[in-house]
């Protein structure tokens, strides 16, 4: 499933870069908001419960045609019903990403900081995480884009110190429908 997910959005992005855009119509969405979503898993879109900085819904603001600011907040709500244990996630992120053209198919480095919350059974928790992102975004309409990022995240909390290359080492894909 993971592999036709990412097939298609290869595909979808080699299409839009031969496509001629109108004039005006590369991607350029200086002064422009948002809003997005963004999920870690196609397998299990919702069971992303394992980052809570990286996937969910946010907004994207464009400062010039290549320096963005985006935000994230996350909330995951579990009952698990054999042990009858409630999990509740919540994440709020912050970031930075710099685009090197304005173009249909836009590639994108950025970095971002982000907080965790979890409670459980065992008590409350808190994992800050911060890190650095690549990925592409493909402007299919004015208003509408899609993007897959990879992100290298470092986590702090109480067992330690850990890097992780995305979810499961896989990337994040998301949707951004832009408001003019």
């Amino acid at each position: 499933m993971i592999i036709i997910g990412v097939l298609v959005f290869l595909c979808a992005g080699i299409i839009f870069a031969q496509a001629k855009p109108k004039p005006g119509e590369t991607g350029n969405h200086t002064e422009s908001f948002g809003i997005l979503f963004g999920i870690q898993s196609l397998d299990n879109p919702v069971d992303n419960s394992t980052d809570s900085v990286i996937s969910g819904i946010g907004g994207k603001y464009w400062f010039s045609k290549e320096f963005v600011i985006r935000g994230l907040v996350f909330v995951n709500i579990v009952n698990l019903s054999a042990t009858d244990e409630l999990t509740t996630r919540f994440g709020v992120s912050a970031g930075a990403e710099y685009h090197f053209i304005d173009a249909v198919v836009s590639p994108y480095a950025g970095l971002f900081l982000g907080i965790e919350f979890l409670n459980d059974n065992a008590g409350p928790a808190a994992d800050y995480h911060g890190g650095g992102m690549f990925g592409v975004e493909i402007n299919a309409l004015e208003y509408l884009s899609f993007y897959i990022e990879y992100t290298l995240t470092l986590t702090l909390n109480e067992q330690g110190f850990e890097v992780d290359l995305g979810y499961n080492h896989l990337p994040t894909f998301g949707v951004v429908i832009y408001i003019k």
